[in-house]
Formats: C-alpha cells, structure tokens, sequence
C-alpha cells in the first residue's frame, strides 16, 4: 500500500514537472519568433556559421565540451 501511494505521488509530481517544462518552452518559442537578434542567431546556426549552438526543434542548444560550461 505505501509503495503505491509513493509511485503514485512520484507520478504526480513528473507530470507536474512535464507540464511545467512545456509551458515555458511554448513561452520561449513564442517570444522568439518575435525577437530579430533570435531569429539571426537561429538563421547562423542553421547555416553553419555559429558552430556553438544546434537546433534542437524550433530551439537553440547550447553545445558544451565536457569539463567546461
């Protein structure tokens, strides 16, 4: 009984969190098709000129080498 009741709170709060993380991504995606410097940025990396970042959808990641930020 306790450990249905402890998954059961685990579910909850992952869909939550899923829910949350997808509002603010929406929001992102939202305000960056308004945002000229974005939309530049996106452009570069599309064509190869930013090697730094890649597309990840319609949102920029961050490439990052291990040990550093």
């Amino acid at each position: 009984m306790v450990d249905a009741l402890s998954r059961k709170k685990v579910i909850v709060y992952i869909n939550a969190l899923s829910k949350v993380i997808s509002d603010f991504n929406e929001r992102i995606k939202h305000t960056a098709k308004h945002d000229a410097t974005y939309g530049r940025l996106r452009q570069q990396v599309k064509e190869g000129v930013i090697r730094r970042h890649w597309l990840e959808g319609d949102l920029l990641e961050k490439r990052t080498i291990a040990g550093n930020s």
